[in-house]
């Protein structure tokens, strides 16, 4: 009687992929953090990893009036509405909570404030993108509600939908 090991090897070979698949997903780093200057985190708008494109848009927006260069770059990202995992970049973020990049552009662009309200309008009017519109209206109504009230507990940060 002869034994095969052809069974068990396949068997590991499928099981080494899988770790080492679910693995690359859930460890890989990001390329840029929030001490990046925002030339590098606006240039990383880009990624094709939207996780770090959200990121940088996020961190971004926590520079302030360092951030007003790359307007155009933010403005640019609302349109990008591929989901990204918050929970790697936002220390309010729980697990299955999603955001976009898209998203997060609009938030930096709100904490960016008055120096981002004419390009969100020109966005608002002009693009073609039902996403882009979408996330510039919401951008300039959190800063219409901070204008309106600067004392008020309102944060410039669309609620993060959980899947």
């Amino acid at each position: 009687m002869r034994l095969s090991w052809r069974g068990p090897r396949i068997g590991m070979a499928v099981l080494l992929l899988v770790a080492s698949a679910s693995a690359s997903t859930t460890n890989t780093s990001l390329s840029v953090s929030p001490g990046a200057e925002p030339a590098v985190l606006a240039r990383t708008l880009q990624s094709k990893n939207p996780t770090e494109a959200a990121a940088s848009a996020y961190w971004l927006g926590l520079k302030g009036t360092a951030a007003v260069p790359e307007i155009p770059r933010l403005i640019a990202a609302l349109a990008d509405d591929r989901p990204a995992n918050p929970v790697r970049y936002r220390a309010d973020a729980k697990n299955g909570m999603r955001s976009t990049p898209g998203e997060e552009a609009a938030v930096a662009l709100a904490r960016i404030g008055q120096p981002a309200v004419d390009p969100l309008i020109t966005a608002l009017r002009a693009s073609s993108s039902a996403v882009a519109r979408r996330n510039a209206a919401l951008a300039l109504g959190q800063i219409n509600a901070i204008t309106r009230n600067p004392n008020s507990a309102v944060s410039p940060r669309p609620p993060v939908q959980q899947e």
